[in-house]
């Protein structure tokens, strides 16, 4: 249901784009965004270390428990079936929340790439003749930026995890695409004339330079972070309240 949302909202986004700016933001999510994403991105490096290591501390201690606690033999049926289960997640969950807090380098990385591509964007709308003015370029960079978040960069992003993580690449790909989802809509912009060169009529050839507002950009990424991290949190709290009554129960 919410991938079905999500693909409607992406088309309802990426008609608006077309219709008020008249750019085809498609025609930025190509190899070329992937491959740059993928280059900027490090923890697919480190992914699996960040979460296997709680995970196997896990399973350490659900196999050090046949030895740890006193399990009658109808108790060992359900400690080796149900037990390894939650065992099992309780070490997958606390791994992907130790993960989350190691993305905030990566996440400012495809922040920056994405006002990038914010800005090239804003210059094919001026090379096409239209001119932005005021409080309309405000809301056409806006517009934009959350079109390349959306429709570019979190496309990337899945592509270049799903690829280079095995297995839980696309549970890893979900967490970095909420993060980058939550704070596409809050993220300040600043737009400003910048002369790159003067050409032999003396006339000034001008791009538009589009930067995140200092202030806002860490407020942002660590609210962003914090909505990915709640349901994990959650979640691993009441993981941990099932095992404990698991275990209170078989020994």
């Amino acid at each position: 249901m919410y991938f079905l949302q999500a693909e409607h909202m992406n088309q309802e986004l990426e008609e608006r784009i077309q219709n008020e700016l008249n750019i085809d933001i498609s025609s930025y999510l190509n190899d070329e965004a992937i491959e740059q994403i993928t280059d900027i991105i490090l923890f697919p490096k480190y992914a699996l270390q960040w979460i296997l290591i709680p995970l196997i501390l896990a399973l350490g201690i659900f196999i050090a428990g046949f030895w740890i606690f006193t399990i009658s033999t109808a108790g060992y049926i359900f400690y080796y079936t149900i037990g390894l289960f939650l065992f099992a997640i309780a070490g997958l969950l606390a791994g992907l929340y130790y993960f989350s807090y190691r993305l905030q380098d990566d996440i400012d990385g495809i922040m920056n790439y994405s006002v990038q591509i914010t800005q090239q964007g804003l210059g094919d709308i001026k090379k096409m003749g239209s001119h932005l003015t005021g409080e309309e370029k405000g809301n056409a960079t806006k517009l934009l930026f959350l079109g390349v978040i959306q429709l570019v960069a979190v496309p990337s992003i899945s592509a270049a995890v799903k690829k280079k993580i095995p297995l839980i690449g696309p549970v890893i790909a979900f967490i970095v695409a909420r993060i980058m989802m939550s704070l596409s809509g809050d993220v300040e912009l600043t737009t400003e004339k910048k002369v790159i060169a003067a050409d032999l009529d003396s006339a000034m050839i001008e791009e538009i330079e589009v930067e995140v507002k200092p202030s806002t950009s860490s407020k942002v990424l660590s609210k962003a972070l914090r909505i990915v991290r709640f349901p994990i949190g959650i979640l691993l709290i009441i993981n941990i309240i099932l095992l404990a009554v698991f275990l209170l129960v078989v020994t």
